[in-house]
């Protein structure tokens, strides 16, 4: 199995489990959660748990065998300090993560829902100053052995702007990078995030995510791309019937790998995940399952996804494997109590195969 650094972010979470419905309401048409002004509202529950991208995504390869360490930065406080106790009892490294005596614990408070997705409260803490480990990371990990695999989950603040240089530093020591930008680095940050990905194999993120890269690529003039295919239209994904403007999904991932990356990540939640490459786009659609929360399933999806692509199996396996996994995850309070072992997700693997996934060539595509 691989050696793996996961870098990002680390938070406590706080879930607060099904509050009064007649207190808090969804409202679909602008999708924002509303609590009645002045009011105290009833909670079932409080569960504390992990997350951040760092720590997740260290706990769901570590799960597969894999040998981790997450790179990330605590406070010296009780947050912190749960933190650590949870890796260390999973057995996690912690050589990683520094405490740091000025700065706190992130922290994400997450309000669940029986009927819509859950609504996070996020305080970044010591997550907004990772960059400052930039100077001395690679020196971190000497007794790890020579070329482990780094995936880099969300950053913001100190850590994108520094994110490109400290990869062109490493680079030449790592065997293969992945990147999870967030919409910081997509957004305002994105003149600093085209500095990442030249250095990195393969680029993750979320269809809202992709949309936010797209403007910036748009706005480039990079031309009109005329959409022809083989297929009627209803029986496309709905990302490769219509993904952004004048953008096709296969000219946007086209231009993203054309700077870096040979393979482009794009998660649509309820709707599936697409996983394009030079050639092929492939298309898993999303289990019909029961929810309970979604917190982390991205983060799952993505670690599973590297850490078999990574020690051999094809895009069509990693996939398919990734899916059940992040599946596992959100009939779960937390992001990791539902992460499964190599043996449980074999299993399931076995089972499910690679049957639901659809593979379509550039050929067919434009």
């Amino acid at each position: 199995m691989a050696t793996i650094v996961t870098l990002g972010s680390a938070t406590q979470d706080i879930f607060l489990l099904h509050p009064n419905d007649m207190s808090i309401k969804r409202y679909v048409v602008d999708r924002a959660v509303c609590i009645d002004e002045g009011t105290k509202n009833e909670i079932d529950s409080v569960h504390y748990g992990i997350g951040g991208g760092a720590v997740n995504t260290a706990v769901a390869l570590h799960r597969l065998g894999h040998q981790v360490a997450p790179f990330c930065m605590l406070g010296n406080d009780d947050a912190g300090k749960f933190i650590l106790h949870e890796l260390q009892a999973q057995g996690i490294s912690t050589q990683g993560i520094t405490v740091h005596e000025h700065y706190a614990t992130g922290i994400s408070c997450i309000i669940t829902c029986d009927t819509c997705d859950s609504a996070l409260l996020v305080y970044r803490g010591a997550n907004s100053y990772v960059g400052e480990k930039f100077a001395t990371g690679m020196r971190s990990f000497n007794s790890m052995g020579t070329n482990p695999f780094w995936y880099c989950g969300p950053v913001s603040g100190d850590a994108a702007v520094a994110l490109g240089a400290f990869l062109a530093t490493i680079r030449p020591h790592v065997a293969s990078i992945a990147v999870n930008p967030s919409a910081f680095q997509l957004g305002i940050g994105y003149p600093d995030f085209q500095t990442v990905l030249p250095h990195v194999d393969i680029m993750m993120c979320n269809t809202r995510e992709a949309r936010m890269l797209a403007v910036h690529i748009e706005s480039q003039d990079v031309g009109t791309v005329v959409f022809h295919n083989h297929y009627e239209d209803d029986q496309l994904p709905r990302l490769i019937r219509s993904f952004f403007g004048t953008l096709t999904l296969v000219h946007f991932a086209e231009h993203v790998m054309q700077q870096g990356p040979r393979i482009v990540v794009i998660t649509d939640g309820a709707h599936g995940v697409y996983v394009v490459n030079a050639s092929h786009v492939y298309f898993h659609p999303a289990f019909s399952v029961n929810i309970l929360n979604t917190v982390g399933a991205g983060d799952a999806f993505s670690a599973t996804f590297f850490g078999y692509l990574i020690e051999g199996e094809t895009i069509m396996s990693a996939l398919a494997r990734a899916m059940l996994n992040s599946a596992a995850v959100i009939h779960n309070l937390d992001a990791t109590s539902g992460l499964l072992s190599t043996e449980e997700l074999q299993k399931r693997y076995e089972h499910q195969g690679v049957g639901e996934i659809q593979e379509f060539s550039y050929e067919v595509l434009h």
